[in-house]
């Protein structure tokens, strides 16, 4: 079970990727908050985002994957 300190790191991580313009989907910021609390239930809430699985067998698209990992290193 993870405690709320650890879903706030990972959601700070999120919104961190996705400032630096890498495709990520954070959650959506409330009163300053991303954590949020009912009835004893912790939840998020996140935007729609569309998308699709990376075509593996293209060279380019690996390569784009790569370079897409190396800079979520150097964000992290």
């Amino acid at each position: 079970r993870w405690s709320d300190a650890g879903i706030d790191e990972e959601h700070d991580f999120s919104l961190e990727l996705r400032d630096a313009d890498l495709s990520a989907v954070a959650p959506l910021t409330i009163d300053d908050r991303t954590l949020h609390h009912h009835a004893g239930y912790r939840f998020a809430l996140f935007p729609m985002q569309g998308g699709h699985a990376p075509e593996l067998q293209q060279r380019e698209t690996l390569q784009q994957l790569g370079r897409t990992l190396a800079r979520m290193h150097s964000v992290g």
